[in-house]
């Protein structure tokens, strides 16, 4: 394929199936979700989540919503939304978190990482129905054991593809294309130099002290002798000089050109779009 210059032009390739966008969005009204739209969605990819659904088994889960409820239930794979709290384990959500979790904006985890969590249920049953209710709205096909063939990653040629690869930086553009269509990830070494990471790491040393657990713009995690650990920076880029120019280096923006244009697709259903 090539452009009107004659050179050539790589295919587009996207692995990002979220349905997030960075445009105004609507507050879902929790009724209409819960009543309405998620039931026909459920209906819809009935036979799509039924092998996920019979894998996972997740116990009922009612979802509160600004002092309404809905219980979501599985019964031999088939999903359905009731009326009402049938279930002691709970998760509580305001409107806009609730809008937040259908459009794709924040995860179950994310929410547990932040302390922003309310709920009586373990996270394992939450990270089980946010993988059922995103195949609902996304109309994908969660991932459950022996419920299709055998995942095989191939190279152009045809041959099987090495999945231990590693790229460097001016490595070929379609063979990391390739690469990242097929296996969802690369392995990109030394992309920026040993000096301007040591930078960075002492940048990060002296912005952590500027960070407690529970400010909502930070990440923790909880060590094996019940120490915490900070593990993510937001807005640490404003604090290092080094960080905010490699976000703009042309090393760093080439890697967009991996992929191309196309970074995702968006529900086109006009019943979804109506709202979100």
């Amino acid at each position: 394929m090539c452009d009107e210059a004659g050179s050539r032009k790589l295919p587009e390739v996207s692995v990002d199936a979220r349905t997030r966008t960075d445009g105004p969005i609507s507050v879902i009204d929790p009724a209409d979700f819960f009543e309405t739209d998620l039931p026909a969605w459920l209906v819809e990819g009935a036979e799509r989540l039924a092998p996920a659904a019979r894998w996972m088994q997740p116990a009922p889960l009612t979802v509160s919503v600004a002092g309404r409820e809905w219980t979501l239930r599985s019964e031999s794979g088939r999903i359905e939304v009731v009326a009402g709290a049938t279930s002691e384990l709970r998760l509580v959500l305001t409107a806009a978190d609730l809008t937040d979790l259908v459009v794709d904006l924040v995860t179950p985890m994310a929410w547990f990482i932040s302390g922003a969590l309310d709920t009586t249920a373990r996270l394992e049953l939450l990270l089980d129905w946010w993988v059922l209710l995103r195949g609902a709205i996304d109309r994908r096909t969660p991932y459950a054991p022996g419920a299709s063939a055998p995942m095989t990653f191939a190279d152009a040629d045809g041959s099987p593809l090495e999945l231990g690869r590693t790229f460097r930086a001016d490595d070929d553009v379609s063979e990391m294309r390739h690469f990242l269509g097929e296996a969802g990830f690369l392995h990109i070494a030394g992309l920026f130099d040993v000096g301007e990471m040591a930078t960075i790491s002492a940048d990060m040393d002296r912005a952590a002290p500027g960070y407690e657990r529970g400010d909502g713009r930070s990440w923790w995690a909880r060590t094996e002798d019940g120490g915490d650990r900070l593990v993510r920076m937001q807005g640490f880029e404003g604090q290092s000089p080094t960080t905010s120019d490699l976000i703009g280096d042309a090393r760093f923006l080439r890697l967009a050109d991996i992929s191309g244009p196309a970074t995702g697709s968006r529900r086109s259903d006009p019943a979804a779009s109506r709202r979100w």
